[in-house]
């Protein structure tokens, strides 16, 4: 429906915007052909001239025709009595081209979904224009906004880390603590992903995300993006899943594609345990999450999505530009799992201050998790079939806790071996390498916070825990550790989600 104002001169629809509009159909047709692998396809038969109700306003010179009362349904009734055999009330989609008329009085929206009905401000003739029609075509067929983690720290959104040799949250300051993937009190930016259309869009035609069209679309099935659970560890090839071209079939008006997605990878998917923190609980609890990786034609690396948000693994991106493109884990990088944040607290809104909680200690990953994954960006390529990046995916094991003879036992073995291990410097070691060296925190040294947390493991394994075995100089440790228990809540059962 194409809206003109009864304030506006009568200049009925012309020829050249009902062409303009027709082009503007057929990139959309293009554009979800090749997304969906030929799998979707819609059409316009009916473009309509429709008179809605609109007033005059005079505003800085500029005469303004601004829609009056339901413009919506003003619409649809005036289709019904003049265009009967559209049947308008039973459409899949009714699109509102309201470009020829103005905003409404603060207006911010360009186009807006709700429910069946979709309206573009913007003329279609435009990129702009074109990019909001495909965006709100996607919420018509339940496709949500390509969100972003972003680790701001602004005026609305301060992002904090866990110091665990300090034993406190922190503003995160990634000179100080290093690269974090997720902060506690990250901004989920609803719009933040460059790469999609139902973002921020920076990149042209940008396809929706392999999980969308796994997850919800079903336009990728499970064979074409593999659970890691189903896979032994190796190097996988994860090809483009947004090179497809569309084809018109003109004898049946259908835009396919030339090849469909096929029997190929495009993606890597699978899910594991973490903790979130709840602000009415005020304690973690635990829940699943759903780790993807994507490639995308033309890019230096791979892309991860931590449920519907993507995730910025690339320390040259300083998180602050919404628009930036360094996202991805690039060649020659690697990253565990872990990294991506186990216990999190994603900010609900601007001022959200995590710290206003007073929130506990987070768990350590090993306290939830067993194992987790290690993945290596190898290469880039090409063949016949598209461009792809490699990936090798190993499984980090970690020893049990505090059994560091590995003998299965929890005994004064284990204990002697952490007394070889005390204040042992492990930060050039793996995660993996640093737990089975004593370094139960992750932390980079052995010392009072690691005999704690074995301490723990020991009690809760109802094995007695021989002190002046474990550390060099007992009495003066003694001290200390006390300090540290009167102190410290370092672990914590988790409450179920």
């Amino acid at each position: 429906m194409v809206a003109r104002g009864t304030s506006q001169p009568d200049v009925p629809l012309n020829s050249r915007r009902v062409a303009e509009i027709r082009a503007s159909i057929e990139d959309t047709r293009q554009y979800y052909a090749a997304n969906s692998g030929g799998e979707f396809d819609l059409t316009f038969p009916y473009i309509l001239d429709v008179v809605i109700p609109t007033e005059a306003v005079v505003e800085n010179g500029n005469t303004l025709h601004r829609r009056v009362g339901d413009a919506w349904e003003e619409a649809r009734r005036y289709v019904r009595a003049n265009y009967p055999e559209a049947n308008v009330d039973s459409a899949y989609v009714q699109y509102f081209d309201v470009s020829g008329t103005s905003p409404d009085a603060g207006q911010g929206w360009s186009g807006i979904s709700f429910g069946n009905n979709v309206a573009n401000q913007e003329n279609v003739s435009s990129a702009w224009g074109q990019t909001v029609s495909d965006h709100e075509l996607g919420h018509r067929i339940g496709v949500p906004h390509a969100s972003a983690l972003r680790s701001l720290n602004e005026d609305n959104y301060t992002p904090y880390v866990w110091d665990v040799q300090d034993r406190r949250y922190e503003v995160y300051n990634p000179e100080e603590h290093g690269f974090h993937v997720t902060t506690y009190g990250i901004n989920q930016d609803a719009y933040g992903n460059p790469f999609d259309i139902m973002g921020n869009i920076n990149v042209n035609g940008g396809h929706l995300t392999v999980h969308e069209k796994l997850t919800n679309s079903h336009w990728l099935n499970s064979n074409q993006v593999r659970d890691l659970e189903s896979l032994r560890p190796a190097t996988y090839r994860i090809y483009a899943h947004d090179e497809l071209e569309p084809v018109y079939d003109s004898a049946e008006d259908v835009w396919g594609v030339e090849q469909t997605y096929g029997n190929r990878l495009y993606g890597l998917t699978y899910q594991r345990p973490a903790q979130r923190f709840d602000p009415d609980s005020r304690q973690f609890e635990l829940y699943d999450q759903t780790i993807t990786l994507e490639y995308r034609s033309g890019r230096d690396g791979l892309q991860f999505y931590l449920d519907d948000f993507i995730l910025d693994v690339d320390p040259e991106d300083d998180g602050y530009n919404r628009n930036s493109l360094e996202r991805e884990l690039e060649v020659g990088q690697s990253i565990e799992d872990i990294d991506f944040g186990t216990s999190v607290y994603f900010a609900d809104g601007d001022m959200d201050d995590f710290l206003s909680y007073d929130p506990p200690a987070p768990d350590l990953p090993w306290q939830f998790l067993s194992q987790w994954y290690d993945f290596e960006v190898q290469g880039l390529g090409s063949d016949s079939a598209g461009s792809y990046v490699e990936v090798a995916f190993s499984i980090v094991d970690l020893i049990s806790p505090g059994d560091f003879n590995q003998d299965g036992r929890l005994n004064n073995s284990d204990v002697n071996l952490f007394r070889g291990f005390w204040n042992g410097d492990t930060s050039a070691y793996s995660t993996a390498d640093k737990f089975a060296h004593g370094d139960m925190d992750f932390s980079g040294v052995v010392d009072i916070h690691d005999l704690w947390l074995l301490s723990e493991v020991f009690a809760e394994s109802g094995v007695a825990f021989n002190f002046a075995l474990a550390v060099p100089e007992p009495s003066t440790v003694a001290m200390l550790f006390v300090a540290a228990s009167c102190g410290l809540v370092l672990v914590r059962r988790l409450s179920a989600a």
